[in-house]
């Protein structure tokens, strides 16, 4: 039996990366339709900059174990 190209771990990584890129992408759908609602675009913009966060974070964890230094 052949093994998975990636291991679970990677896999989830690879996955929640891919969530947040695509999160943070919608959010600037989000505050265009808010448009002048104050309130919405606090939250959105609150929201975004939540995910934005964890992007570079994921980026290095993912590096760190594709790379082989785990």
């Amino acid at each position: 039996m052949a093994s998975a190209p990636v291991n679970n771990l990677e896999y989830d990584l690879i996955t929640v990366l891919q969530n947040k890129l695509q999160a943070v992408e919608a959010f600037d759908k989000y505050l265009k339709d808010a448009g002048n609602d104050q309130t919405c675009r606090q939250l959105f913009e609150e929201m975004r900059r939540s995910d934005e966060q964890f992007i570079p974070r994921l980026r290095q964890e993912l590096a760190r174990h594709v790379g082989g230094s785990k």
